[in-house]
């Protein structure tokens, strides 16, 4: 009998042996979920992703204490300047906006139904309007849009004449898009830090 009372004794020391076990695994599994999470957390707010671009930098710990080395003031304005014409945080408005640019090409060159034709030239222009968009959006995350619409609104509309047409526009056209261009990196300086 005094045998099978030290088992119980045992049995029972076992059983909350392995329930201790239990709750500190829990425990730690506990603390490393939420060190994970703060990880996830400091990681998102603090972050930039590909996706940012180079008008945002962020002010953080690190990079206030690390030191730049011996890069002059030249090439620290030229490596910000790379960053801020990157095509990889706009890759999908280029995308969309040469899917537009086609699109218009086949409205102009394959549409020929007399019925559509007084509705080409709106639909057109809810195309370049949708081009337009883009391009302001774009100004917040890559300066990279808005300058080439300056850029060449400004090169074609003072290479043709106020009478002649480019690709089917007139200058004035050109004109508005070196405005939106204009306009674009206007947008930039208000979301650059």
């Amino acid at each position: 009998m005094s045998n099978n009372t030290a088992l119980a004794i045992t049995d029972d020391d076992i059983n909350a042996l392995k329930q201790q076990i239990d709750e500190k695994k829990k425990l730690a599994e506990y603390e490393k979920l939420k060190s994970d999470l703060h990880d996830i957390s400091y990681n998102a707010a603090n972050k930039l992703t590909e996706f940012d671009g180079g008008l945002k930098q962020i002010d953080t710990e690190k990079v206030l204490t690390t030191k730049r080395g011996s890069k002059s003031l030249s090439e620290l304005i030229l490596e910000r300047f790379k960053k801020m014409l990157s095509l990889r945080p706009i890759v999908g408005g280029v995308i969309g906006i040469a899917l537009t640019l086609i699109g218009i090409v086949l409205i102009f060159n394959n549409l020929h139904n007399p019925k559509i034709d007084p509705y080409k030239i709106y639909f057109v222009y809810f195309l370049e309007s949708a081009i337009a968009v883009q391009v302001l959006k774009s100004a917040s995350r890559s300066l990279l849009l808005p300058i080439l619409a300056t850029v060449i609104g400004a090169i074609v509309s003072d290479s043709i004449t106020e009478k002649q047409l480019f690709l089917q526009h007139h200058q004035m056209f050109y004109q508005v898009l070196m405005m939106l261009g204009l306009t674009g990196i206007a947008i930039s300086v208000f979301t650059i830090d």
